[in-house]
């Protein structure tokens, strides 16, 4: 007995010791979820992000007026991969799309570290395949802007400043490439917040479970295999053979809110795949996706080489070609 304390009591040193060399830290999310909410905690939480999120602008850091009300900023995560392929007679539908975007802004601008990576492709029987690709980092620091752009066979890094000559011309850039990032972003959890009604939550069997300790209440809607089949349209008669046949695992979405219900942030987590026939044909559907949105103040986090960016005056027409195709 004294034995396995003593190996349990190595473990925890170890984990600890662990944590603060590589710097373990808790977000707004992390709780523990194990008292179910009540209607109107839930309630509350689900109406405050969902008029946060669905009635805005989706162009959330090019402008003032897409800011989302009471935040300074946005802090975003967003990691998914997601399949869709569809048989009906003789005809294949094929879609995928990978997204990986991290970073954060000031709605005003004046600060942002963003990168991410997107890419997506359409294909149908007897059609060419439609694709669409993007590698971009932006960074406005201390007056100055930092591009990064890759291709499929280089990559171009350049700086100006932020209120420049150069500034003007790239405007139309840094905006598409913020509001391309940003968008992707919010897509999801708009989608699921804009999708279902706080009255449809129950109906689906989506339960409510919060951790209001700290500063903020955060509430965790888990959802239900139906909820699942309502957000990839599917029908009912098809219903029995998803539940039997789809692999489920993580299936979620965090909402926080501060002690006055304010909506300080969302996390997202949809993971399944299913693969079998439909009533419509044979189909292959899977999503892992985990996606995440928090109020900040301040942009801290930047790479470490942007002095080593290029100055735009040393950039050539060259270089620039082919790079801002979005």
């Amino acid at each position: 007995m004294k034995k396995k304390f003593m190996a349990l009591a190595c473990i925890v040193l170890v984990v600890a010791l662990t944590c603060s060399l590589f710097a373990c830290s808790k977000t707004m999310f992390d709780g523990r979820y194990t008292k179910e909410a009540t209607a109107e905690q839930a309630k509350q939480a689900w109406t405050s992000a969902d008029s946060a999120v669905n009635g805005t602008s989706r162009s959330a850091v090019s402008t003032d007026n897409g800011a989302i009300k009471g935040w300074t900023g946005m802090k975003m995560e967003v990691n998914s991969d997601m399949n869709i392929e569809r048989t009906m007679g003789d005809e294949t539908f094929k879609s995928a799309a990978k997204t990986k975007i991290s970073g954060a802004a000031l709605f005003d601008a004046s600060a942002i570290s963003i990168n991410g990576e997107m890419s997506a492709s359409n294909s149908r029987t007897g059609r060419d395949t439609e694709t669409f690709t993007m590698n971009a980092g932006l960074y406005v620091k201390d007056n100055m802007t930092y591009a990064s752009m890759a291709s499929k066979d280089k990559t171009l890094q350049f700086k100006f400043e932020t209120k420049s000559i150069a500034a003007v011309a790239f405007q139309q850039v840094v905006a598409s490439v913020t509001d391309t990032m940003a968008e992707a972003s919010m897509e999801l959890i708009s989608a699921v917040l804009d999708e279902f009604d706080f009255e449809m939550l129950a109906e689906l069997g989506i339960k409510a479970y919060i951790d209001d300790s700290g500063d903020y209440n955060r509430i965790k809607f888990v959802f239900s295999v139906e909820a699942i089949a309502e957000l990839q349209d599917i029908a009912d008669e098809d219903l029995a053979t998803f539940k039997a046949t789809a692999a489920f695992k993580e299936n979620s979405l965090i909402i926080v809110t501060d002690k006055s219900n304010v909506f300080q942030g969302a996390k997202l987590s949809i993971n399944y795949a299913f693969d079998g026939e439909l009533s419509e044909g044979k189909a292959k559907l899977s999503m892992n996706a985990v996606s995440s949105l928090e109020n900040i103040a301040e942009v801290t986090d930047y790479p470490k080489d942007l002095d080593s960016y290029k100055d735009i005056k040393d950039i050539s027409i060259n270089d620039l070609e082919g790079m801002f195709d979005f």
